[in-house]
């Protein structure tokens, strides 16, 4: 085997290892370092302490125990030093999760290592930001081109004498407008920095079940939640307006139910034919239609899943789909309080 041997697993070294993967450790960098230094103190004490003569032994003992108190403060000092640039990161990762971080808001502070975890993370923050925008200035730089030439197609079109033929042409240049238009609105929704604000979303659903019963759309709303949500406002509102619409559109009513408590949940369920479970994930992919979409004749860019998705990850949360066991679909928008 190329003159290699291989080393043979030992029965006793898997054990070590096992029993320091089982061992009940403390959960804190604080609990951790004081375990590490006492067993390191204490191990020699005992020995001293069995060597000792007896009359010396309630000395070595009662030292022990005065030495604790400094030993855990020292230590709660040091591991505080330690945490407190973490909790800064940690706060700053979950801002960026949310879309409202900004790379160097803060001055890199600690341990050199966590100094160099800070600053290698703000610039994995600028790159990625800087990424994302010149992606959605070029988008929307050729969203906007195309407007020209399908201009040119619909003139063009117009002049054909075939009636049957123009209809056809006519009508995939107007769903090709339609993604154009949709996608340039969708790109001028993500370059927009709105700001984070108390929202009732109480009075939010509220709003949306008043339009969509003025369109003769009827949505019911059940539930209410305890306080606002810190959230972009016409973002969400986007987000749940999508998600009502769509259900209405496949199952002609809509049934809302708002839920509160570690997480703010916006579940909108419709009667609608569902989606087959190999496509939910694909559904909110841009552009993508489901086939009862396009086998019905149901107007639509395929974007709606896809903004409101989008959406929910920018605050942080999650849009998940799943049929229901009767018949249509679930969407359910998962915000996190906090």
């Amino acid at each position: 085997m190329n003159g290699v041997s291989a080393r043979a697993p030992s029965p006793a070294r898997d054990g070590l290892k096992r029993l320091v993967r089982n061992l009940p450790l403390p959960d804190t960098v604080f609990g951790r370092l004081l375990l590490a230094v006492l067993t390191c103190v204490a191990l020699p004490y005992a020995g001293a302490v069995l060597i000792a003569p007896d009359d010396h032994r309630a000395s070595l003992i009662g030292a022990f125990f005065l030495l604790v108190p400094p030993l855990a403060i020292g230590l709660w000092l040091v591991a505080r030093h330690i945490t407190k640039p973490l909790s800064v990161l940690v706060a700053e990762a979950d801002l960026l999760g949310r879309g409202g971080a900004e790379p160097g808001a803060h001055e890199p502070s600690g341990p050199r290592e966590l100094r160099a975890l800070s600053i290698a993370f703000d610039m994995a923050q600028s790159r990625v930001q800087a990424y994302v925008s010149n992606r959605s200035r070029a988008l929307a730089a050729v969203s906007h081109d195309l407007k020209a030439p399908l201009t040119r197609m619909q003139l063009r079109v117009a002049t054909i004498d075939d009636d049957t033929v123009r209809a056809k042409l006519e009508a995939d240049i107007e769903e090709l407008s339609s993604m154009v238009r949709s996608a340039i609105a969708m790109l001028k929704d993500l370059e927009q920095a709105e700001s984070v604000e108390p929202i009732d979303m109480n009075q939010l659903l509220a709003r949306l079940q008043n339009e969509f019963a003025e369109m003769g759309r009827p949505v019911a709303v059940t539930g209410r939640a305890r306080q606002p949500y810190l959230g972009r406002t016409q973002s969400l509102r986007r987000c749940l307006a999508n998600l009502i619409d769509n259900a209405v559109k496949f199952g002609e009513a809509a049934w809302v139910t708002l839920e509160d408590g570690h997480a703010l949940r916006v579940k909108v369920a419709d009667r609608g034919p569902g989606i087959p479970q190999e496509e939910l994930e694909k559904v909110c992919e841009p552009f993508y239609r489901a086939r009862s979409a396009t086998a019905g004749g149901i107007d639509g860019s395929g974007l709606g899943l896809s903004i409101a998705r989008d959406i929910a990850l920018g605050h942080g949360g999650q849009l998940r789909l799943r049929n229901r066991e009767a018949r249509g679909l679930e969407a359910e928008v998962v915000l996190p309080r906090g």
